[in-house]
Parts: structure tokens; sequence; C-alpha cells
């Protein structure tokens, strides 16, 4: 499996990249990952040109109540789908 980086380290890159301090970058990187959960929470797709895209759906899911059994009708769901580009290296 490919390695990960994490917030941080992503931070400390963008803050390189850009000639900030990381106080910023970790602004710029919360306000994207915030206006990116808000507009799928309302139902709006996100697409990035050349990198990926963000697209909501909604679908019924059914639960089981453990304590009578019953299958009941849960609400509605959103589902995230990530479209992928493949990226030139």
């Amino acid at each position: 499996m490919p390695e990960r980086i994490k917030k941080e380290e992503l931070v400390r890159r963008l803050a390189a990249r850009m000639g900030a301090d990381e106080t910023t970058a970790t602004a710029w990187v919360d306000g994207i990952v915030e206006t990116l959960y808000e507009s799928l929470k309302a139902g709006e797709s996100v697409t990035l040109p050349g990198f990926s895209g963000f697209y909501v759906s909604r679908a019924d899911k059914l639960g089981f109540q453990i304590q009578c059994g019953p299958t009941i009708a849960c609400p509605l769901w959103l589902v995230i789908d990530v479209y992928r580009r493949t990226l030139k290296r």
C-alpha cells in the first residue's frame, strides 16, 4: 500500500510551497476541508479539474433494531463518490 501523509505533513508542504507559516497553511487546509464538507452536506458536488470530483447521491438504508428485531427504514444517507483521475508522474 502506498505511504500516506498526515495533515501535519500536508500543512508543512503547503506552507513551504506557498512561502507561508504553518498556522496560515493550517487555516487554508481546514478551510478547504470545511467548505468541501459543507458543500457535500448541502447536496452539491465538487469538482477539482485535473485532480478529482466528489459527487453526492442519496441512498435509503435499512436498519435492524436490536431490542425488538424488526427491520426499520433509516433516514436518507448521503453517499460520497470520489471520481479520481490518473495523475501523471
